[in-house]
């Protein structure tokens, strides 16, 4: 999939902007969108099987909003 919004001369008006994001999403082919849909289906399918390992490192965080940053003690 080779889209290149950015080389053309973009005005940013949002009427150009849904005009030329319309024809780029309509010039990608049907192989291309099944190639997009199996690479997600396969980087979700490799998180879902990491979750059990993320879980652990996430318990292992914590975030304690109360405490001061500042080590010193003032007397």
């Amino acid at each position: 999939m080779n889209i290149r919004i950015a080389a053309k001369h973009v005005t940013f008006k949002l009427r150009d902007v849904q005009q030329l994001a319309e024809q780029n999403v309509g010039a990608v082919t049907m192989e291309e969108w099944a190639a997009v849909y199996i690479h997600v289906k396969a980087v979700e399918e490799e998180y879902m099987s990491r979750e059990h390992e993320m879980d652990s490192v996430m318990e292992r965080i914590m975030i304690n909003a109360d405490v001061d940053d500042d080590t010193s003690e003032s007397s």
